[in-house]
């Protein structure tokens, strides 16, 4: 019994710990956490998807017509993390991509992550509200969806966009 209380209260010092740094730094508790972004060169394309020009503003309407395909989202925060973040923050952000996963993701949060091929990397994790959400697509279905800029959590995980929904199946 004794050895449960210490261990309860070391778990209960660290997460006191991390709200405490988190608050420190600005950051909301639950935020997803970023890493340092590594040189990479923004992602092309392939052959049989075509080439569209980014658009100029995000979809705020969810109509799936000013939908951003993931690669080119993606590559706009590889090009200039910065720009990118300025641009989105508080803006809803449609996108079409490949269904590649669906679950839990790292925090236990329902997620879909998008790609540009049902075996391709992940540009674009959207963080649903609810489990049964994830019944309404399946991998290697192309969707649109729609959601809030939360953060580019790095090269590897890509765009992260909370309270997501699919609005359109193809």
């Amino acid at each position: 019994m004794k050895k449960q209380i210490i261990i309860l209260t070391a778990v209960l010092s660290i997460a006191i710990l991390f709200s405490a740094c988190s608050t420190v730094n600005n950051e909301p508790s639950d935020s997803t956490p970023s890493a340092t972004l590594p040189a990479s060169d923004p992602v092309e394309q392939p052959a049989d998807t075509p080439a569209t020009e980014p658009e100029s503003s995000p979809d705020t309407e969810g109509t799936g017509s000013n939908a951003i395909n993931v690669v080119e989202l993606y590559n706009e925060f590889i090009a200039d993390l910065s720009a990118a973040t300025d641009k989105y923050s508080g803006e809803s952000i449609t996108a079409t991509g490949v269904v590649i996963r669906t679950g839990a993701d790292i925090h236990g949060t329902p997620s879909i992550e998008l790609s540009d091929s049902e075996d391709g990397q992940i540009y674009v994790l959207y963080v649903v509200n609810s489990f049964d959400q994830l019944d309404e697509v399946s991998v290697g279905e192309t969707v649109t969806m729609k959601g809030n800029f939360h953060v580019f959590s790095s090269a590897e995980w890509g765009v992260v966009i909370k309270q997501g929904e699919v609005i359109e199946k193809e």
